[in-house]
């Protein structure tokens, strides 16, 4: 008899895109945090990578596509 393969179920399209926006604003913050101190622009630049992320992450789950 042969084995069947155990396959993960399909993850929902915007679990998947939402877990891409975040993990790319996690290297975005590690990235700008250092450079808000050095150019002293401040929490502005992380800021708006949050606030970005926040924005994007709402229009995914806002869509109402769900595959």
């Amino acid at each position: 008899m042969a084995k069947k393969v155990q396959e993960k179920p399909e993850q929902d399209i915007r679990v998947r895109t939402t877990s891409r926006i975040w993990g790319m604003t996690v290297a975005i913050l590690a990235i700008c945090i250092p450079l808000s101190r050095a150019s002293r622009s401040g929490p502005i630049i992380p800021l708006a990578a949050i606030a970005g992320a926040t924005v994007g992450t709402v229009a995914v789950w806002r869509s109402g596509v769900a595959f």
